[in-house]
């Protein structure tokens, strides 16, 4: 690949996960983050995978257009689940400790791609790292649940403090008002410092 196509491919990822984080976002409310979530990381995984198989530039472009609608779904439904699983005084950590990990993950993730290159090829890094995917997707359907008073594993106290504590509001849907917020500076301030931060 040269550098101009290598560019493409990051550009195509990002479009896909931009097309569908706000889709991801209603479809996590209205299925569950568990659902959702699990969808995502099979997602993710067989598209890992996917991605050492393909033998030519334009499937590759595909595939990783399709990775980003997969990856998509991830922050939303993450979202839906803290709001549900920690007390309002809580969400905010848990957001972070979600985003430190989505930094931290690249960190640590050069040092094991090159190893798993240097012992057995570029392609064994994908498909090493779709097995895991998998493996996480197994365990993240069996032991996570929709709401705390849904799992076994939550004592009676945890519940009783998660459930009056969390900041749910139990009001009708109405359509957002996206012309005002589509219409405000703030909106693409923080877009441009995104953008900033991610090229």
């Amino acid at each position: 690949l040269t550098k101009a196509q290598f560019g493409f491919l990051g550009s195509f990822f990002s479009l896909g996960y931009a097309l569908m984080q706000v889709p991801s976002g209603f479809l996590a409310e209205k299925y569950g983050p568990k659902k959702m979530i699990t969808i995502a990381l099979v997602w993710w995984s067989a598209f890992t995978i996917f991605t050492g198989m393909v033998k030519n530039h334009g499937l590759m472009f595909f595939v990783r257009f399709l990775f980003g609608v997969g990856e998509s779904p991830m922050f939303p439904s993450n979202a839906v689940f803290n709001t549900y699983w920690f007390s309002k005084h809580e969400k905010g950590r848990a957001a972070s400790a979600l985003l430190a990990g989505s930094y931290f993950g690249p960190v640590l993730a050069p040092i094991v791609t090159v190893t798993i290159s240097n012992a057995f090829g570029w392609q064994a890094v994908f498909y090493i790292f779709g097995a895991v995917g998998f493996l996480i997707a197994i365990l993240w359907a069996i032991i996570a649940k929709d709401l705390p008073e849904h799992h076994k594993m939550v004592n009676e106290a945890e519940k009783h403090f998660i459930m009056e504590n969390r900041d749910v509001v139990k009001t009708k849907k109405t359509t957002p008002p996206w012309g005002a917020f589509f219409s405000r500076f703030s909106f693409y301030a923080i877009a441009l410092q995104y953008f900033v931060v991610q090229f």
